[in-house]
């Protein structure tokens, strides 16, 4: 059965979040490149895009200056050991050169792979009023990820972690039962596999076109050299 057909038929189930999620567990293939990552990554335009999914919008988190020329997009899981990797060891670096010099602005967008990705981000969606909130929980999330997405009783520790950063016990338990942002959550994975072809996570999009293999801060220097990236 082709994938498109595939998805249509099981999102049928469209009151039922975790139907959606099904749609996600069967369709995605988990499978990443190292981030030992080669030089000749470069970007990818034989990927059919629909660039509507690749435009900012008001849900979106964004890091940096705002109006910045040049926008990556990061589709992320919470329980994927890549995007924690990435995250710490590569981020950081790439923030430095180019999201507080004002180069880049950073979109980051939670894509839902399992139910514990799925817990953890209604608890980090309830964080969004604040950016530096938001990006303070994420941070935890992914630097604790090896604590709490492999544990038999990973929702109490879950639990624990989000009211260390602050979050009483009613304002948790609001959000892991707030079906409609778990249906929103779903539908905007599903979304995105559909119409960028996302198959694993973490997935970076430059100026709406999708980076082949990854991204570090070389890369991004690379494509700035040869002019990919829009200059001041």
């Amino acid at each position: 059965m082709r994938r498109s057909n595939f998805i249509t038929k099981l999102s049928l189930a469209r009151g039922n979040y975790h139907g959606l999620l099904a749609v996600i567990f069967l369709v995605i293939q988990l499978a990443f490149v190292p981030l030992s990552l080669a030089k000749n990554i470069a970007l990818d335009k034989s990927i059919p895009l629909n660039k509507k999914y690749l435009e900012p919008n008001k849900a979106d988190i964004i890091l940096g200056d705002v109006d910045a020329k040049n926008t990556v997009i990061e589709y992320f899981s919470l329980t994927c050991l890549h995007c924690a990797l990435f995250y710490e060891k590569l981020f950081p670096q790439i923030k430095k050169e180019f999201i507080d010099t004002g180069k880049i602005r950073w979109i980051k967008r939670p894509f839902v792979t399992d139910q514990r990705a799925l817990n953890a981000g209604l608890l980090l969606e309830c964080k969004k009023q604040n950016t530096e909130d938001y990006t303070k929980f994420l941070s935890i999330l992914l630097s604790k990820q090896e604590v709490w997405a492999t544990g038999k009783n990973y929702m109490d520790i879950l639990k624990n972690i989000a009211k260390l950063s602050g979050m009483t016990s009613e304002k948790i338990d609001a959000c892991l039962v707030n079906n409609e942002l778990a249906k929103q959550i779903t539908e905007e994975s599903v979304a995105a596999s559909r119409n960028l072809g996302i198959k694993a996570t973490p997935s970076f999009f430059l100026n709406a076109d999708f980076i082949a293999n990854g991204l570090t801060a070389e890369v991004l220097n690379d494509l700035l050299s040869k002019s990919v990236l829009k200059n001041e």
